[in-house]
């Protein structure tokens, strides 16, 4: 895997993410891609939030495979897709502020791909810790 993130595939990922409606809609925004890898940012609003005031485990979730997402679409080929087959998060800590995720690629093969995340506050407290699966194939 390359040690740095072709410019023209960081620009055209970055360019088509905002088309997203659902990570859109949450406000799910891009921090940092490099291969296999990739930081989002999911900004606290009132309209993501369960009824203590914490962020929802459904936006949390929807960071983590959106991450996870990000993460691949960085090792994916131009004519291959992903679809979400399996993810499972554990949810340690409320969060009450803005959350960073981190994602990374354990595996990629023709078929399927691994990714892990971890989701912290921006003080680095940990709030959630997730393992997805995808289905990778070609049109």
């Amino acid at each position: 895997m390359p040690e740095k993130l072709d410019k023209n595939r960081e620009a055209q990922i970055r360019e088509h993410f905002p088309n997203y409606p659902f990570p859109a809609h949450l406000g799910i925004e891009v921090e940092h891609l490099e291969p296999g890898r990739a930081t989002l940012i999911l900004s606290y609003r009132q309209e993501n939030t369960q009824g203590m005031g914490f962020i929802h485990g459904g936006a949390i979730t929807t960071l983590c495979d959106t991450s996870v997402a990000a993460a691949l679409f960085t090792m994916i080929e131009e004519d291959e897709k992903i679809l979400t087959i399996e993810l499972k998060v554990n949810f340690l800590a409320p969060a009450d502020s803005d959350i960073r995720s981190l994602a990374k690629i354990l595996h990629k093969g023709r078929k399927t791909a691994v990714g892990e995340v971890d989701v912290t506050n921006m003080s680095g407290t940990l709030i959630a810790k997730a393992l997805v699966t995808y289905y990778v194939y070609k049109d």
